[in-house]
C-alpha cells in the first residue's frame, strides 16, 4: 500500500509493471499473467512476454513468438521470430506492428 506495507503476499519470483490491467509474473522460470487483485488469468508456461499495450501482448513459446489477449486466447501463432523490432513489446500503432517470419 501506500505505507509499504504487504498487501498481499504473491507467489511469483518476478512480477512487471502493470499494463492495461494485466502484469506479467514469473514463476519458475515462466511467466504469465495477472490481474490486479493478484489472481493469475494467463497461466505461467511462456519463456519471455510483452506487456499490452494498445493490443495483444507479444508471447514467446518454444522459440516463436505469438499473441495472445488478455484472457490468454491465441490471437496469433508461435511462427514469429520477432514481434515489433528486437523487443516483445511490439510498439502497436493504428493496430499493426512489425512482425519477422523466417528472417523476414
Amino acid at each position: 500500500d501506500i505505507q509499504g506495507r504487504v498487501v498481499k503476499e504473491l507467489p511469483f519470483d518476478k512480477m512487471n509493471p502493470f499494463s492495461e490491467g494485466r502484469a506479467a509474473v514469473r514463476n519458475d522460470g515462466k511467466w504469465g499473467f495477472i490481474e490486479t487483485s493478484g489472481n493469475l488469468v494467463i497461466h505461467a508456461k511462456y519463456q519471455m512476454t510483452g506487456a499490452f499495450r494498445g493490443g495483444p501482448a507479444a508471447v514467446l513459446l518454444n522459440g516463436k513468438y505469438g499473441l495472445i489477449d488478455k484472457q490468454g486466447v491465441m490471437i496469433a501463432p508461435h511462427i514469429f521470430d520477432m514481434i515489433g523490432g528486437n523487443t516483445v513489446d511490439q510498439g502497436w500503432h493504428e493496430g499493426l506492428t512489425h512482425v519477422v517470419i523466417n528472417g523476414k
